[in-house]
């Protein structure tokens, strides 16, 4: 009896202490600041796949603009961030718009697909 209450108590304080663990979540996709910087008007779709790659999903209300978005929560500086590139008909690019400075060294690799 005593080894069993023993064991409940060890396991008890076990969860207790696992719950208390800080689980960093990262959805979308980010790249660095200077790669988005190589993104200027003119550039044809392609030329920006390879760069950032192809956005995780296609907004069918603007099919003219690829928009990309990171997300990281669970821990003490949470971090939101996106970048939209707009495209012509001829599909050029004609602005690019981003929340500002990107976080430095975060996110997939430039030219990748998020997998």
């Amino acid at each position: 009896m005593n080894k069993i209450v023993k064991a409940v108590g060890f396991y008890a304080l076990l969860s207790l202490v696992s719950a208390c663990a800080t689980v960093v979540v990262e959805q979308g996709s980010i790249m660095p600041q200077e790669v988005v910087d190589q993104i200027h008007a003119g550039m044809n779709q392609d030329q920006v796949a390879k760069l950032i790659g192809h956005p995780l999903e296609q907004n069918p209300l603007h099919p003219d603009q690829w928009e990309y978005f990171y997300q990281r929560g669970g821990d003490l500086q949470p971090v939101t961030a996106w970048v939209v590139v707009h495209f012509d008909a001829a599909g050029l690019v004609t602005q690019v718009e981003t929340s500002g400075p990107l976080p430095e060294g975060q996110g997939i690799k430039p030219g990748y697909e998020a997998q």
